[in-house]
């Protein structure tokens, strides 16, 4: 991750499909994760996510923990992040 970029890191603690691209569509990340993944996020923010079981996935953006419960509903979310937009 350059320096002064956001950086969003995924880790997963069980199986977790994800679909996750960028806003220029540089960046994407498609498939099965498994225990013990770890993503770094890549291209331009706002990112648009897909998770196929949010409940094993811990999202950390600057290595602040984001709160996937402000935007899942269920536990198959798809949202966008915007880590500059972040508090």
């Amino acid at each position: 991750v350059p320096t002064g970029d956001p950086g969003v890191v995924l880790a997963f603690q069980g199986k977790c499909w994800v679909d996750i691209r960028d806003a220029a569509k540089t960046f994407s990340l498609k498939g099965e994760m498994s225990k013990g993944d770890r993503r770094v996020l890549g291209g331009t923010p706002p990112y648009e996510l897909k998770l196929g079981n949010a409940a094993a996935v811990t999202i950390t953006v600057n290595g602040v923990p984001f709160d996937l419960s402000r935007v899942a509903r269920t536990n198959s979310p798809r949202f966008k992040l915007d880590p500059a937009k972040l508090p």
